[in-house]
């Protein structure tokens, strides 16, 4: 039994080693051809557009140029999320119980029980649990199913309730023997099979997680998940055999609590998370990722010697680097977590007025859906209206269909100010989510991404009735960009799409799921007959050896006339039956043939429908079927007699027997495959139909997720890989360099996104000349704006607009000038910093501000007031800007006055003699000088 299992397994894994080799053959080619057809765009070589097209988009439009691994990613990672936060909405169940341990600790008991064979949900008698454990199950076997469609092929384990995660900071802390006792009696049995030296294997176990080598695209060891060799392949490291076995639920979900991710939901969120990035790299890039993006660069040396480039090569590699996780790695873990802490610790201190700065978002998404097309004014009302409507929009059930408002579930929204990705730093992670949802910026965000995608759905979704040339241009160079073609355009609009109350219709992905089957083969009829002359030939090949065997029988009677004695009779006419039986076959096998070749070239000039085609096949393979069974019947009572009626030691009847054996095993065997030739085939089919719908639904997906993030601008692949420069964190040039481009992400995708898309992406001069003007005028006006009111916040009169230095400031503040508008003109940057501070990051000029407390102090002067003005601009959570105005007058006016008396008129004068403005209550009429209690302005 052991040994066939073996056997069964080695052949699935040579068919899936077989079918990845076509698919990356496949891959291959698809990126080549936009590798070689892609438009050079000034000094950039066409090669390398079509490579960063595919690595993370480009801004030129041509076809597919931003259907790129990223937006992939972006899409599937939306579809996973979207089906399983609505479902998750649905049961009631609240956030609270969601990151509850003991909650957590019941939905793991029912996730094993699940992944048990036949097991079911129940075990802890807790509803909801059950039901959040089956929600689970079902996305995260998605997620394994869009890897493995892709190329990898993990299994499914019993038990399994989510990726193990090891913290090596953890690990060290406790120990090898310590952790090893923790770990032992939890694990399960079937973890030390074929283990000899359970200390020595565990020993092994701690090195590797204690080194953080399992975090490593290279690590091919325990709690990876079967089948492949060899270094490098992205689909065998997911395919690898897990070695950590749990012996139930509880063992799991305490060492995750003691040394892993503290919560379940998470764990599944991020396993989505790599997921949704994994499959989108095989998808474009081969099983094999990194090999398949370096032979790309090989094939642009050798065929394109005059537009090599190294400094094109090092940025592109780069960003390959930040999509597949290798350049989020750090190299010492210790020094990592200090740079995060101190990055944590500066945007909980200064990006408490962010919501304000966020103003200008409106005119970044003005600009984005003018486009695609739609009129100014009717964006700019959305980003009003937007902030009304919250975070689910005005239709909740298109925004649950389109995956809107699911972000804030994840409370991942500051990493569009942040160049590295947002740290799990355990409790100080979550009060960080919890000061950012305080801001205002996670509900301003989902809002304003919610109305710009809701928008960009009706603007397709009022063109319909259009064909393809009758779009208008914005939609097409849209739908062109995502990678639709026009076949696919006139397959979608057939369908019925999403309607709200108001009679509005908008394109929503899952209604490409909902194509029929003849209007998929239709789409795909290259791809279809493709997978039918496969089959046939597959067919024809198994039909021609059934023949050779049924000769082989003929030949065999004679053999069998002079073994048995001439006064048998009744076994002669059993095998004379024998051999009539497979002439019928022979004509059998003859008619398949023949039919086969109608099949493949068609008959009368006509070629059959693949649903004729497996009718037809079916009919034929099913009169084989019936010999099948005849002569498997008749060969058993030959055998049989034959058997009891030799002699033992005769070899001519030996002989015979085995020959008998032999051709009968063999012609069982082929007839069996042509009998499930239908079904393979039809198999084949409805999976390449799943796959389109998948294909066509991913591209709508990635379409609205790779656009949303024009319009509320959020940090992407290339500000990380600009900002970072290659370096890996935990090294020391690495954390200086992220302390350094701190909050630079935002007007690197203002430069790289918003003017990116207004100066490539237009392609018509009139078009481009207006993009510009709106883009910079906006941005100044509502740069302003958030000036303004950060001013107001703080108790300040308006900058004055007659002042020019007040407009500068204000195109700085809107990002018009991005990070050069401060680095000129030393206004205030989009967070409210100095030059300094945009230049350096904020870290630096505070370390600086440290230092001159010290040397006040040893040369003898008062610290007091400058140490509390350190203390209060790096304090978190001080500076919201809605308690700013209150702390200011009841405590922090009061401490600077007592510290200093006079210290609030001199400030006064020097606010009015720099900036001409005045306090809209100035705190000198409130706080008495030397300090006290504020009393009104009238002295009362």
């Amino acid at each position: 039994m052991a040994a066939e299992e073996l056997a069964a397994q080695a052949r699935a894994a040579a068919a899936v080693e077989a079918r990845n080799k076509r698919l990356d053959l496949q891959r291959q080619a698809a990126r080549r051809g936009l590798i070689d057809t892609a438009p050079k765009v000034g000094d950039t070589p066409g090669a390398y557009m079509g490579l960063k097209a595919l690595l993370t988009g480009v801004n030129t439009p041509f076809a597919g140029h931003r259907y790129s691994v990223e937006a992939r990613a972006k899409g599937l990672r939306t579809t996973l999320l979207r089906g399983m936060a609505t479902e998750i909405r649905q049961t009631g169940v609240t956030s609270k119980e969601l990151a509850s341990p003991e909650f957590g600790r019941l939905v793991a008991r029912e996730v094993f029980e699940l992944n048990r064979e036949g097991g079911k949900t129940g075990i802890t008698k807790n509803k909801s649990a059950g039901q959040i454990a089956e929600i689970g199950v079902k996305y995260l076997d998605r997620a394994r199913e869009i890897q493995n469609r892709a190329g990898a092929w993990i299994g499914q384990y019993e038990g399994r309730i989510a990726r193990t995660a090891h913290d090596p900071d953890r690990i060290r802390r406790a120990g090898f023997e310590s952790w090893r006792d923790y770990i032992l009696p939890r694990l399960d049995e079937r973890t030390f099979e074929g283990v000899t030296d359970r200390d020595a294997f565990l020993r092994s176990a701690w090195e590797a997680l204690v080194s953080g080598v399992h975090l490593t695209q290279e690590w091919k060891g325990f709690d990876k998940a079967p089948a492949f060799k060899g270094p490098g392949n992205l689909a065998k490291r997911l395919s690898h055999e897990r070695v950590l076995h749990w012996r139930d639920a509880d063992g799991w979900f305490d060492y995750q609590q003691k040394f892993g991710a503290e919560n379940l939901i998470a764990a599944w969120l991020g396993e989505m998370d790599s997921g949704s990035r994994n499959a989108a790299l095989m998808e474009v890039f081969g099983t094999n990722p990194r090999y398949g993006f370096q032979a790309d660069l090989e094939y642009i040396r050798a065929t394109r010697r005059m537009d090599h480039n190294k400094s094109r090569e090092v940025a592109l590699t780069r960003r390959f680097d930040v999509l597949d996780g290798t350049a989020q790695q750090p190299v010492n873990r210790t020094l990592a977590r200090v740079g995060q802490l101190i990055r944590m610790q500066q945007r909980t201190a200064k990006l408490g007025g962010i919501v304000i700065s966020a103003v200008t978002d409106l005119a970044g998404k003005a600009s984005e859906l003018r486009y695609q097309g739609l009129p100014l004014l009717q964006a700019y009302s959305d980003g009003v209206l937007s902030t009304v409507r919250g975070r689910r929009g005005q239709n909740p059930e298109l925004a649950a269909e389109l995956g809107l408002g699911v972000e804030g579930m994840i409370s991942a929204l500051h990493a569009r100010y942040d160049a590295d990705d947002p740290s799990v730093l355990g409790k100080l992670s979550r009060w960080e989510n919890l000061f950012f949802e305080l801001t205002g910026i996670s509900y301003w965000t989902d809002a304003q991404r919610t109305g710009a995608v809701q928008l960009m759905a009706h603007q397709l979704g009022k063109q319909q009735d259009r064909a393809w040339g009758t779009l208008k241009p914005e939609s097409r160079r849209l739908l062109t960009g995502a990678g639709i073609t026009p076949a696919e355009w006139e397959a979608l609009r057939k369908l019925p799409w999403t309607t709200d109350e108001e009679g509005r219709v908008f394109l929503t992905p899952e209604r490409a799921r909902q194509i029929g089957d003849d209007a998929l083969d239709e789409l795909r009829a290259a791809e279809v007959q493709r997978t039918i002359d496969a089959h046939l030939d597959r067919l024809s090949v198994d039909v021609g050896q059934a023949d050779k065997l049924a000769r082989r029988i003929e030949k065999l009677q004679a053999v069998l006339d002079k073994m048995l004695p001439g006064d048998r009779d009744a076994e002669k006419l059993d095998i004379r039956a024998t051999v009539d039986a497979m002439r019928r076959y022979q004509k059998t096998t003859a008619q398949l043939g023949q039919d086969v070749m109608k099949l493949r070239y068609g008959e009368a000039g006509k070629k059959l429908s693949p649903s004729k085609a497996l009718e037809r096949m079916a009919r034929e393979v099913n009169t084989l079927a019936r010999a099948e069974r005849q002569i498997g019947e008749k060969f058993a009572r030959q055998l049989a007699a034959l058997k009891s009626k030799r002699a033992r030691g005769e070899a001519a009847q030996d002989a015979a027997a085995q020959a008998i054996d032999g051709v009968r095993d063999a012609l069982v065997e082929r007839l069996e495959r042509i009998e499930r030739a239908p079904e393979r085939l039809e198999k084949a089919l409805a999976d390449g139909r799943i796959r389109a719908r998948e294909e066509l639904a991913l591209k709508l997906d990635a379409m609205y997720a790779d656009r949303v993030d024009y319009a509320v601008l959020q940090a992407g692949v290339d500000e990380r890989a600009i900002l970072t420069g290659g370096t890996l964190p935990g090294t020391e040039w690495g954390e200086a360099l992220r302390l350094i481009t701190q909050f630079k992400s935002f007007p690197a995708a203002v430069l790289n996104k918003s003017w990116g898309r207004t100066l490539y992406g237009e392609t018509a001069r009139p078009a481009k000349v207006a993009a510009v003007i709106h883009q910079l005028t906006a941005s100044i006006l509502l740069g302003y704006v958030a000036q303004s009111l950060k001013e107001m916040s703080r108790g300040r009169e308006p900058r004055d607009p007659a002042n020019p230095g007040t407009w500068v400031a204000a195109m700085a503040q809107g990002g018009g000038a991005g990070i050069y508008g401060d680095f000129l003109f030393g206004a205030y940057s989009r967070t409210g910093n100095t030059a300094l501070e945009t230049l350096a990051g904020p870290f630096f000029p505070t370390a600086s501000d440290f230092m001159n407390v010290i040397y006040g102090i040893r040369e003898g002067e008062d610290p007091s007031a400058a140490a509390l003005r350190l203390v209060t601009a790096n304090t978190p959570f001080l500076n919201l800007a809605y308690t700013r105005w209150a702390i200011d007058y009841l405590v922090l006016f009061n401490l600077q006055e007592a510290m200093s008396p006079g210290y609030l008129q001199r400030h006064e004068r020097r606010l009015a003699r720099e900036n001409n403005q005045k306090y809209l209550l100035p705190p000198s009429r409130v706080i008495p000088r030397g300090g006290g209690w504020p009393t009104s302005p009238d002295g009362g």
